[in-house]
């Protein structure tokens, strides 16, 4: 998957209902985080942020936005095994998902 350019993210619709859109949410374990940075570059829809000290940044979910498409590449790319996924995103009416199945991790090439 490749980044979204700010033309491209233009067009992902953003709904505020709860009902309509269910965004996806990952789980940080900041014991296995070291900071490398990795998750951030390749996430598509920019929602992750280091923080912290200079010498002991963290990763997390930025404040306020919600827009986790729960495309697990994050985890894929976690040598550390830090970021899991708690909930995938489903959409409603117009945008809802068709037949998904359970969520997946990408294969790791070693």
């Amino acid at each position: 998957m490749a980044l979204l350019t700010k033309k491209e993210m233009k067009h992902i619709p953003i709904v505020d209902n709860e009902e309509e859109a269910q965004f996806g949410r990952v789980v940080i374990d900041l014991d296995n985080c070291n900071g490398c940075k990795m998750c951030t570059i390749i996430c598509p829809t920019n929602v992750l942020e280091l923080y912290g000290p200079k010498h002991d940044k963290k990763v997390r979910l930025k404040e306020g936005l919600a827009m986790c498409l729960s495309c697990d590449n994050c985890h894929a790319i976690c040598e550390y095994d830090a970021i899991d996924i708690k909930q995938t995103y489903n959409f409603a009416g117009r945008y809802r998902q068709i037949n998904r199945g359970a969520p997946v991790h990408p294969r790791r090439s070693y």
